[in-house]
């Protein structure tokens, strides 16, 4: 998505961003339960980067995951909810 923004104008839209958004960290239960993703759903290669996600999400009770590609976490919508970026204000 191009939002066509002039420099200041994008790092001020960062910023509100970075306001708004939680970003947990990852520790030693987020490290197991992507173990566990990675077993249950068979992943594989960039796959374990989802599953990380997920992962993350999981252990810091996040109920959702925003994205621009929610093909990527089809697999992983039974233990987190998944929002397509461009359903935001919609759905949320």
């Amino acid at each position: 998505m191009d939002l066509e923004l002039v420099p200041g104008d994008a790092i001020a839209n960062n910023k509100a961003f970075q306001r708004r958004i939680r970003c947990p960290d990852e520790d030693e239960s987020t490290h197991n339960a992507r173990s566990r993703l990675v077993e249950e759903y068979e992943c594989r290669g960039v796959i374990i980067h989802d599953a990380n996600i997920v992962a993350t999400a999981l252990t810091k009770n996040v109920p959702r995951i925003v994205t621009e590609k929610p093909a990527d976490f089809t697999r992983f919508t039974d233990p987190v909810a998944v929002v397509p970026l461009n359903a935001i204000g919609r759905e949320m």
